[in-house]
């Protein structure tokens, strides 16, 4: 019997009362998988299968011969945590994200854990507390209704979120969450979770990656998304909109708003005079928060470069790295939109179309147009395939 008591099953440790429980005192040694352990006997609950180390991933100890005193082997620091196909009970979480800031877990992945709201909003209180946590996978993740208990008949426990009620989603990238890299793919969000999730990140916040592939959005959130980079926000670098049943017309208003197009010369000087005031702010921001006072909003600008020929070019959203539309509805018929796309942007910039209905051969001529003799691999790594 005492060996069934080790086995972890959701409504077993959801039950357990933990509100006695003082974790203050509680010491971490510093090895993730001992301090699970431990807390967990602290608290009396069960180590969730996803917080247990994978067998064949508990490194070999590592034993230095040189130095003599070699006694502890090496522990493989765990920086990554997965909670994949489990549900999640509420103590795990609060064993979990107690052990987070001590620790050093920068990544977590929740991916097909039958989540309902209530216990979404437990998940988000605790992100926002645990700010270390910089990189979150919400992905196959749709909401079920609270009194959800099993997969079998899933579908009938899909959570439907009331017209007035905010995306939960979108809470993910509210002011209180300190979350860089977020991938938010087949929560079968819709154009209004995505409006909500724009409307958040209007405000400075330190998103650099989203990803909103595999889901239910259409041209809408499209342009929602090109308003939100051209206006006001310049610190995403990384947008993933992979298999969302896009058209190239779908596409077309984001695409259009990256890379270079001409500026009016009568104008270049006012405005590279803005542009100096931006970079003095944001200078004077750097010293601002080292000294941890507030610091001054910067003004939303794309930088204008004068070319060879004295003429002068405005770089839209300057600051995009790459975009992911795989597995959307674009074909050969885009090719020349793609290469002038591409022609326009900074080297440093690529996109994915992998799973679309290009052809090899269409691919491949875009890839030599865009080799150089100094860099033969250039096309490739502008355009994924």
């Amino acid at each position: 019997n005492n060996q069934l008591k080790m086995i972890w099953t959701f409504q077993e440790n959801d039950s357990v009362n933990t509100n006695e429980v003082n974790l203050a005192g509680f010491k971490q040694t510093g090895n993730f998988h001992k301090d699970v352990e431990a807390i967990c006997k602290l608290m009396n609950i069960q180590v969730h299968p996803a917080l247990r180390p994978v067998l064949w991933e508990v490194e070999k100890p590592e034993f230095n011969l040189e130095e003599e005193d070699a006694k502890e082997p090496e522990v493989k620091p765990v920086t990554v945590v997965k909670f994949e196909r489990h549900r999640i009970d509420k103590n795990t979480m609060k064993a979990f994200f107690h052990l987070i800031p001590q620790s050093v877990v920068r990544t977590v992945k929740f991916s097909n854990n039958g989540i309902t709201p209530s216990q979404f909003d437990k998940i988000l209180e605790h992100l926002y507390q645990t700010p270390a946590l910089s990189t979150v996978f919400f992905d196959w993740n749709p909401l079920y209704k609270e009194d959800f208990r099993t997969l079998v008949d899933a579908n009938d426990y899909r959570y439907e979120r009331p017209e007035d009620e905010p995306s939960r989603f979108a809470k993910l990238v509210s002011q209180e969450s300190r979350i860089k890299i977020l991938f938010l793919r087949g929560n079968e969000l819709d154009d209004e979770d995505v409006n909500q999730i724009c409307e958040n990140l209007k405000e400075t916040h330190p998103l650099k990656v989203l990803d909103i592939s595999y889901n239910k959005i259409t041209a809408a959130s499209v342009e929602t998304l090109r308003d939100l980079i051209t206006s006001y926000n310049k610190n995403l670098e990384f947008i993933g909109l992979a298999k969302n049943n896009l058209t190239f017309e779908d596409l077309e208003p984001l695409l259009s708003a990256i890379g270079k197009k001409p500026f009016p010369e009568d104008e270049a000087d006012a405005h590279v005079k803005k542009m100096k005031d931006r970079d003095a702010i944001i200078e004077k921001n750097k010293k601002l928060k080292a000294s941890k006072k507030p610091e001054e909003p910067v003004p939303i600008l794309d930088d204008i470069e004068q070319q060879d020929d004295g003429t002068w070019m405005l770089v839209q959203n300057g600051q995009l790295r790459h975009l992911n539309l795989c597995m959307n509805l674009l074909d050969d018929s885009h090719k020349d939109e793609i290469l002038a796309l591409l022609k326009r942007t900074p080297e440093e910039f690529s996109i994915t179309l992998s799973g679309t209905g290009f052809s090899k051969a269409v691919i491949e001529e875009i890839w030599k147009e865009l080799s150089t003799e100094e860099n033969p691999e250039l096309g490739q790594q502008r355009l994924l395939f």
